[in-house]
């Protein structure tokens, strides 16, 4: 695929998880095209490119099979277009695993504020009794 091809974003408009591509994208200058998915109402084709039904996925234009997860595709975009400024990674093993340290507890943390933001959507009567330990981080040790 040649790298000036216009790729395909399918994300949810407030999703934190596809912020971090649609930047890379944009910063780097890659021709891409944004589909808003409500993963959740019947008439989504999340299913169809994701069997975790689960936003962002990542569209090529040569029909291969699609990328999906942030982190997945952060990782394609960083190899695929390396040649590419801004750099997003340093090069040095030890600074890039501490970004990617970052990028794992970001990922863990917003995760967790999603599923906290279903469930506090859900019945009283049907929510979990118990709050997660995770919810009474003070800080977070980067």
């Amino acid at each position: 695929m040649a790298s000036d091809q216009t790729l395909k974003l399918i994300s949810a408009t407030p999703s934190p998880f596809a912020r971090m591509n649609r930047i890379a994208m944009t910063l780097k200058g890659i021709p891409f095209e944004l589909q808003n998915e409500i993963p959740w109402e019947s008439n989504t084709q999340t299913p169809k490119y994701n069997p975790l039904e689960k936003l962002p996925v990542l569209l090529f234009p040569d029909n291969r099979p699609p990328v999906y997860d942030s982190a997945h595709i952060q990782e394609y975009i960083i190899q695929k277009y390396a040649d590419r400024e801004p750099k997003l990674l340093t090069g040095d093993i030890d600074l890039d695993l501490q970004a990617r340290q970052m990028q794992v507890l970001s990922e863990g943390l917003m995760d967790a504020f999603v599923l906290g933001f279903f469930e506090s959507r859900r019945e009283e009567s049907k929510r979990s009794v118990e709050r997660p330990a995770m919810f009474d981080l003070k800080e977070a040790v980067v």
